[in-house]
């Protein structure tokens, strides 16, 4: 793969109307599918998309959904399903103690799998936030661990052509989630032994969870080359803000910064993954979030990134 960095974001990254807790309606007008499409064609140098099932895409518009992605120019990098904003995940999706609906999960996996393969899209993210638990001993956590491998191996046996890119995060929305931290994941990785399933490095996740993200990334190669995928962000170490790039970590976010000595190293280590490809711009932080329209007009930070991406390797 060439060391090439692209660029892509989620559909919405340009609407500025994230919610939170406490602004339930969002902090900005919404936008139509179509109005989504148009505003990203004014996004410098974005040549992917991302969808999350529910919000952008489902078997009823998937089609359109194709369309519309080839005529504004975007590879679909990735499709995430939602298995965290409905009611019924409110309790877990792979781990709920409900059969029924662990099984809607896996088969709603199933159906983005299906999706992805004809928008030529080669891989699924998996980011299973309600998966955990706030108490202690109000969990089974062996019972819970085994059916999220379970559901997660099924995902990858329905379709090998297709990646299943696991997102970790310590916490948010519940307290503690499992799959919390890039080694939890690998370890839950090697032991389900499926060949295309792998990671989603984001880098306010590794943040929140006291990681030095160059090291995940070596983690990732080290035990088999599991990095899929990754989410450019920043936040300030103790929530995942969503902020962009460069926002509280003037290093660019993975300690590449093109300097000298060990941190001039992290780069390389991204080039010697083969990821340098699609790389996803992930910011939502802030009052309103980021319109990536105006974040990418003057791309100082991704600018550095980008070149000491490109530096030669060391010697």
């Amino acid at each position: 793969m060439a060391n090439k960095l692209k660029f892509c974001a989620e559909l919405d990254a340009v609407d500025c109307n994230f919610p939170d807790r406490y602004m339930g309606c969002g902090y900005g007008p919404s936008y139509t599918i179509d109005q989504f499409f148009e505003r990203f064609k004014e996004v410098p140098r974005m040549t992917g998309v991302e969808l999350v099932s529910n919000w952008h895409i489902s078997e009823k518009n998937a089609a359109y959904i194709k369309d519309q992605s080839k005529a504004a120019g975007l590879q679909v990098v990735s499709i995430l399903p939602d298995h965290f904003s409905e009611q019924k995940w409110g309790k877990g999706a792979f781990t709920s103690t409900d059969k029924n609906i662990r099984k809607e999960a896996v088969t709603l996996v199933k159906n983005m799998i299906d999706i992805a393969e004809d928008l030529d899209c080669h891989m699924i993210t998996i980011w299973n936030g309600q998966d955990g638990y706030d108490y202690l001993m109000t969990s089974d956590y062996l019972r819970e661990m085994e059916w999220l491998q379970e559901g997660l191996q099924e995902c990858c046996e329905y379709n090998k052509n297709i990646k299943l890119a696991v997102e970790y995060k310590v916490r948010e929305p519940r307290i503690h989630c499992y799959i919390s931290n890039v080694y939890a994941a690998l370890a839950m990785i090697q032991k389900l032994g499926c060949d295309n399933l792998g990671i989603t490095l984001d880098v306010g996740h590794a943040y929140i969870a006291h990681e030095n993200p160059a090291e995940a990334i070596a983690a990732c190669k080290t035990y088999g080359d599991r990095l899929y995928h990754m989410h450019l962000n920043d936040n300030f170490g103790v929530w995942d803000d969503d902020c962009m790039v460069g926002a509280n970590h003037i290093q660019p976010s993975v300690g590449i910064d093109g300097g000298k000595g060990a941190e001039g190293l992290h780069h390389r280590l991204l080039i010697g993954l083969g990821i340098i490809g699609f790389v996803k711009l992930h910011g939502t932080g802030g009052i309103g979030g980021v319109d990536l329209r105006h974040l990418l007009v003057r791309p100082v930070a991704l600018r550095s990134l980008h070149e000491a991406i490109r530096m030669p390797a060391a010697r």
